[in-house]
C-alpha cells in the first residue's frame, strides 16, 4: 500500500484515503459526515487503499461503503491531514490521510450499518469533526474543511 500513495510534506507515507464528499445546495454546500466505526466521533468516510487499487479509487469505494454516495472524484487529493486511530488494544496512533473531493451526485439505501451518514453545512461539519477529538486533530479536520471549501467557492 504505502508504495502506492504519496507522501505527505512530512516526508510520512500516506496512510489512509477519505473522500471528502459534498454536494451543493443553492448557494451554499454542505458535507457529508460519518460516524466512525466505534460511533464516537463523525468523520469524513475513509480507509486504507487496497493491492492494486489507485487512492481516489480507494476513497471513492469507501465513499460507497460507508456513506452511501457515488459521485465524480478528483484523481488527486487537495489535503493531507493527521488523524488518530484506536488500536483493538485501546493504543493511539497517529496516521496520515490524504482526502480527495468527491461532488455526490446519488445517494443509495444500503451504507454500512452504524454510519449514519448526515449533511452538514461547513460551519457545523467543523463542529461535528471536532466533537470529542484533541485539539490538533480539531485544527486538521477544520483545515481540510476550509481547504474544501476554497476549492468549492462556498460562500463566506
Amino acid at each position: 500500500m504505502q508504495d502506492q500513495l504519496a507522501t505527505a510534506e512530512s516526508g510520512r507515507p500516506v496512510d489512509r484515503v477519505a473522500a471528502v464528499c459534498y454536494r451543493r445546495v443553492g448557494e451554499s454546500v454542505e458535507f457529508k459526515l460519518v460516524r466512525t466505526k466505534g460511533g464516537r466521533h463523525w468523520t469524513f468516510p475513509k480507509g486504507h487503499v487496497e493491492k492494486g487499487e489507485q487512492p481516489w479509487a480507494a476513497a471513492q469505494r469507501e465513499a460507497l461503503e460507508e456513506a452511501g454516495v457515488r459521485g465524480p472524484i478528483e484523481s488527486e487529493p487537495f489535503a493531507i491531514y493527521p488523524t488518530e486511530k484506536r488500536t483493538p488494544n485501546g493504543r493511539s496512533v497517529e496516521l496520515t490521510v490524504a482526502a480527495y473531493l468527491v461532488h455526490v451526485e446519488s445517494e443509495t439505501d444500503a451504507p454500512e450499518p452504524g454510519r449514519n451518514p448526515t449533511w452538514f453545512p461547513p460551519d457545523q461539519a467543523k463542529q461535528k469533526l471536532a466533537e470529542n477529538q484533541r485539539p490538533r486533530y480539531q485544527q486538521a479536520h477544520a483545515r481540510v474543511v476550509d481547504e474544501a471549501c476554497k476549492k468549492l467557492e462556498c460562500p463566506a
